[in-house]
């Protein structure tokens, strides 16, 4: 009977599909002159994230909005405003 070489199963990286179906889309929404604008309707008061947790969410939220010349939100009262 053969060997195994690896002691569990082998893990499938979808990292460089993933960012580039994300690259993809972008690009098609550029294209057709879709902005995106995300609401985070957590607010800027989370008890429960470590503040860090919540500058990368807003940071995440901030990538989406100016790749397709979008506005992020980051408030409830701030996304009913508009």
């Amino acid at each position: 009977m053969g060997s195994r070489t690896s002691a569990g199963p082998e893990f499938l990286d979808l990292t460089e599909l993933l960012k580039e179906s994300i690259h993809k889309t972008y690009a098609a929404m550029m294209r057709s002159q879709i902005a995106l604008y995300p609401v985070d309707l957590k607010g800027r008061s989370r008890t429960h994230d470590v503040p860090a947790n919540a500058i990368i969410d807003h940071q995440n939220l901030d990538v989406i909005a100016s790749t397709t010349g979008g506005h992020a939100y980051y408030s409830a009262t701030t996304a009913c405003r508009c």
